[in-house]
């Protein structure tokens, strides 16, 4: 009996890996390729884009809680561009998404006349594969024979723990994007930020 139940968790376990990875290395980078602009509305910041990509069977299962309880998505303004951030679930097994931003440079949202214009924004993550962290990227090909587009994983380096800010800072720097200066002190921000 005990075997059976082993194997069953095992499956389980398979199952919502299969759904995860499916969700962070398919579907939310087919987005940065074919529909970027869902990922810089500031409607679908916290987990409202999660909830418009999900219908009701799927929010139910095991993984569609787990998701929606634990992703959300929240839109930086920086000097050059915009980066959208998104948070997934921590990952139980490997490889399974933490971070993942993509990028939108102000040259570009300036000069688009088609939404088609920011197509293959790039997709970059920080996944957690073994017992590693690596920073990478996601890309988009579409010259495989058939009509679907395929989505693969390219790393660049591992950082030691997974943070975000290091995790940004690297995007930025990819990106040739900089910090803001806070021109203006706002005391109820810097009271909300600060001990």
């Amino acid at each position: 009996m005990g075997l059976f139940n082993k194997k069953k968790k095992e499956q389980v376990i398979r199952e919502l890996h299969s759904e995860r990875y499916n969700f962070e290395y398919v579907t939310l980078p087919s987005m940065a390729t074919y529909a970027p602009m869902h990922l810089f509305s500031a409607d679908y910041e916290g987990n409202e884009l999660f909830n418009i990509m999900f219908d009701k069977d799927e929010k139910v299962t095991e993984w569609g809680k787990m998701c929606a309880n634990n992703f959300c998505m929240k839109i930086y303004n920086v000097v050059g561009g915009q980066i959208s951030f998104l948070k997934f679930p921590e990952p139980k097994t490997s490889p399974e998404l933490l971070y993942a931003a993509v990028p939108l440079p102000d040259n570009l949202n300036e000069t688009m006349k088609d939404e088609s214009d920011l197509y293959y924004r790039p997709f970059y993550i920080l996944a957690k594969i073994i017992d590693k962290w690596y920073i990478g990227e996601i890309k988009c090909d579409e010259s495989t024979n058939t009509n679907a587009a395929f989505y693969y994983p390219v790393y660049y380096e591992t950082i030691d723990n997974p943070n975000p800010v290091e995790f940004i800072k690297w995007v930025m720097d990819k990106e040739g994007f900089s910090k803001n200066e806070n021109l203006f002190k706002d005391p109820i921000e810097e009271f909300l930020n600060n001990n």
